[in-house]
């Protein structure tokens, strides 16, 4: 049970403090909505589509696709989905 001071606060001691971890997928979830917001109207639906097609994809397919964009080397531009 989580105690409270005179005025209906939290105490200090009871604040959660964010872990290394949580502040690093912090920053890179805030990376990649940066990278997002640079696309172009285009690209974004590029990426939206690709992202959709990977979220009703199978579990063999997805391993497919993690391993495709896992070989990417950094001048790649996008990834072709094979259907």
């Amino acid at each position: 049970m989580m105690e409270k001071n005179v005025e209906g606060m939290q105490s200090e001691r009871d604040l959660a403090v964010p872990s290394l971890e949580g502040l690093l997928v912090e920053l890179t979830v805030c990376e990649l909505l940066l990278g997002f917001a640079g696309l172009t109207q285009k690209n974004r639906g590029i990426f939206l589509s690709s992202l959709n097609e990977f979220l009703v994809c199978s579990p063999q397919r997805r391993r497919r696709f993690i391993a495709e964009w896992g070989g990417l080397d950094e001048s790649a531009e996008k990834v072709s989905f094979k259907r």
